[in-house]
């Protein structure tokens, strides 16, 4: 009886023209290597490829090694882009399938994290033209901070939350001196404590609660000094019960700040 042919898997693409077990590589490798040569795989298929683009598991190690292996000259030259990428990553979040929402959150944390380390001379500038152009960044910024919210409260697995959760805080935390990362204003302007301290005062959330709460520290310093800070009134609201987890999970010098 004669097998049936199994077919490749489909994150696997062969390279055309050669038949060499090194040529094979992953599609989300090659499509990633399409983008960073600045080349759009996006245009053939516009109305498909992006769904089927955040089916493909994140290779984040090739991505971040994209955007880490150029200079920030070529990286800006290839703004349109990282643009389209961010903007459809940021609009898969809203997917009702929770796989492509992980994976564009993946996807946003790698892009983020490396666009970050970069050394622009001046941060918030570059980067928020980098990210969305100066000219969109309200529009998507708060898009992405209303999306992490809605994902953080009711995001249907804890694996959902949980890289929620991670790219709020490498958004955050995007600048050496938090008070200089302009990107945090969008999450002055849209308040995410109360979902913070939802997670915190969910034991079925233990897993996530540290970061919640190192999060939430970060936002109550942000500039406290100079202006009312919404995360501040939202620790005051903590329950005699939520605090004593908090310090459970904090240090000492952390609440204290906070406070």
């Amino acid at each position: 009886m004669v097998e049936e042919q199994q077919l490749p898997r489909p994150e696997i693409l062969l390279r055309r023209g050669s038949v060499s077990r090194g040529s094979l590589k992953e599609k989300v490798v090659v499509l990633y290597e399409a983008f960073f040569k600045g080349d759009d795989p996006s245009a053939l298929s516009p109305d498909t490829f992006w769904d089927e683009f955040f089916l493909l598991k994140v290779n984040a190690s090739c991505l971040g090694g994209s955007i880490a292996a150029v200079s920030n000259e070529q990286l800006l030259a290839l703004k349109d882009n990282i643009n389209q990428i961010i903007v459809h990553a940021i609009d898969a979040m809203e997917d009702r399938y929770y796989r492509r929402q992980i994976n564009a959150m993946e996807t946003l944390c790698v892009m983020l994290s490396h666009i970050f380390a970069k050394k622009f001379n001046n941060f918030s500038f570059d980067v928020i033209n980098l990210v969305t152009g100066l000219e969109h960044a309200d529009v998507v910024f708060k898009k992405l901070v209303s999306n992490l919210e809605q994902l953080l409260v009711c995001g249907e697995t804890l694996e959902v939350r949980g890289a929620a959760l991670k790219l709020c805080k490498i958004i955050v935390t995007g600048s050496d001196n938090i008070n200089q990362n302009s990107l945090n204003e969008y999450f002055m302007l849209q308040d995410i404590h109360a979902s913070l301290l939802k997670i915190i005062g969910d034991s079925a959330m233990d897993a996530l609660a540290y970061d919640a709460l190192m999060l939430l520290s970060l936002l109550c310093n942000y500039n406290k000094y100079e202006r009312p800070n919404p995360y501040i009134g939202g620790i005051c609201k903590l329950s005699d019960r939520d605090l004593m987890r908090w310090r459970s999970f904090m240090p000492i010098q952390v609440v204290s700040e906070a406070l």
